[in-house]
């Protein structure tokens, strides 16, 4: 791979977790989504469109390179 250059990654996700409100548990689920990266060469830069990302439903950008 050469700089300026992305690998796209599309996936199918879904999960399920424990909701508590007070002292209520619930089990909840997000059913089956479709969910797509663009990673940089040196996977520093990228893009996410996550419908489950509130920041990230529409696309946004995964800037890396000040992450620690």
């Amino acid at each position: 791979m050469r700089a300026g250059q992305y690998v796209y990654i599309e996936s199918k996700v879904g999960s399920t977790y424990e909701h508590s409100v007070g002292d209520k548990t619930t089990i909840v689920s997000t059913g089956i989504y479709r969910r797509q990266i663009w990673q940089s060469a040196d996977g520093t830069k990228g893009w996410l469109i996550d419908p489950h990302v509130p920041q990230h439903s529409h696309g946004g950008p995964l800037d890396r390179v000040n992450e620690k």
